[in-house]
């Protein structure tokens, strides 16, 4: 069995088993009498390890995030939000905020009322996106990739672009998020101290 380490598109490199384990035939056995005891003891051991076998021939590749299998992902347009959702997970995102203000996970809630947020620094430099500009990345039965851009205004603290993204993929239990932070060489000098994504989990997400 050979371990691989591949980008899984384009999102977040990930640990990805190859080549199920593979069985060979065992040597030949020669069998003799035994008493019935024994023989008891043996067809045990022998049906112990055909169940065993059974199991290991039906071992499949380790896939991140759970399976590929499953209700297809949707995505319902709210106005404000938008909804992707795959039948395990159900995310409600605030276009204007590109913030995560319902994480659903089998129908129970994971993050408090503030939600998912995305912010850098600390007063007087603070700041979260705003103003953010939506838009659908992707959109198949397989995955859904939904995009909120914010763009620098000379109001902000920090001259920064700021893109953020969340993808939901079928069968998978949980939701993919990154950023990226573009600074043109037309914008102001750039200070950051921290960038950071906070998630204040819900007090009884079970």
């Amino acid at each position: 069995m050979t371990v691989g380490l591949e980008p899984y598109h384009g999102i977040a490199p990930v640990h990805r088993f190859s080549n199920p384990l593979q069985l060979h035939p065992p040597a030949a056995v020669t069998l003799r009498p035994m008493n019935r005891p024994f023989q008891h003891l043996a067809l045990q051991c022998f049906l112990g390890m055909a169940a065993s076998l059974c199991l290991l021939t039906q071992l499949r590749a380790n896939v991140p995030g759970g399976g590929s299998e499953g209700a297809a992902v949707t995505l319902t347009d709210q106005g404000k939000s938008v909804v992707l959702s795959n039948g395990i997970v159900s995310a409600t995102i605030a276009k204007a905020e590109a913030r995560v203000a319902s994480l659903l996970y089998m129908g129970n809630q994971m993050v408090d009322p503030k939600g998912l947020y995305w912010s850098m620094d600390g007063t007087p430099r603070y700041q979260s996106p705003v103003r953010c500009v939506y838009r659908v990345v992707t959109q198949t039965p397989e995955m859904v990739d939904v995009a909120c851009k914010h763009i620098y205004d000379k109001r902000d603290p920090h001259a920064v672009d700021i893109d953020i993204h969340y993808v939901l993929r079928r069968g998978n239990s949980g939701l993919y998020a990154y950023a990226e932070l573009d600074h043109p060489a037309s914008y102001p000098a750039l200070t950051m101290g921290e960038w950071r994504m906070v998630c204040p989990v819900a007090k009884d997400p079970i």
